[in-house]
């Protein structure tokens, strides 16, 4: 027979807001944490270079064409100046391949 555990008291819905930094827990300096992690630096803003953002699922051939010719002259650019490591350039252009073969197969794309 195993040992009846009475049931587990319901956690508060909702946490305790920390009103002043008194509160908060100290590091080992005994300064006070304001926060639970360091904050991570910001995104890097993503440069977009698409003209028109089609609502339709499909690339037109015509479009895929024309990615390739923009993305092969970045990467080119890119490798000339070596401002790119040239492992996330295969990357890169392993992923864009990937999808001509797939538009090649008449998959849907997007």
């Amino acid at each position: 027979a195993r040992p009846t555990t009475p049931p587990a008291a319901p956690l508060p819905a909702t946490r305790p807001q920390h009103t002043s930094t008194a509160d908060l827990p100290r590091t080992p300096t005994g300064a006070r944490h304001t926060q639970t992690s360091p904050k991570a630096p910001p995104p890097p803003p993503v440069q977009q270079q698409r003209l028109e953002a089609p609502s339709r699922s499909v690339v037109t051939a015509e479009e895929m064409g024309a990615i390739v010719g923009r993305t092969v002259d970045r990467y080119d650019r890119a490798l000339r100046e070596r401002r790119v490591a040239a492992r996330w350039l295969r990357l890169a252009w392993r992923g864009m391949r990937r999808r001509w073969e797939a538009l090649m197969a008449g998959e849907v794309l997007r």
